[in-house]
């Protein structure tokens, strides 16, 4: 039922020693002393085999999530840095119009009175 390359992998089983039969099935972590015939061990190092590669495919997703939470983290960093630089850039010249805006406003208020002064006399 699996694809071409776990058709592969089993060719490879069914050609293997029984010391890389037994070399596969213990790098799974498995046991294979109860393996008494070849048949058995070819059998153990399909399960191991399937095993390791569960495992490989739960590693990879686990990566894959810690880098997820990671990239997000740095992300947010990089966002609050930029954000926190772009607070600071566009307070000052906020803050300077405010200022301009205010004094010319009062000038404005003052020539209006001078104006008015002047038409009064």
């Amino acid at each position: 039922g699996e694809g071409k390359e776990g058709d592969k992998e089993m060719v490879a089983i069914d050609t293997m020693s029984v010391a890389a039969l037994r070399e596969l099935i213990s790098a799974a972590g498995m046991d294979h002393s109860d393996c008494l015939e070849k048949d058995q061990l070819r059998q153990r190092a399909r399960e191991a085999h399937g095993q390791m590669q569960a495992q490989q495919q739960m590693q990879a997703q686990y990566a894959h999530a810690q880098y997820e939470q990671y990239a997000q983290a740095q992300y947010a960093a990089q966002y609050a840095a930029q954000y926190e630089q772009y607070a600071a850039q566009s307070e000052q010249p906020s803050a300077v119009q405010a200022s301009q805006r205010e004094g010319g406003a009062s000038e404005k208020a003052g020539e209006g009175k001078e104006g008015d002064n002047e038409m009064e006399a």
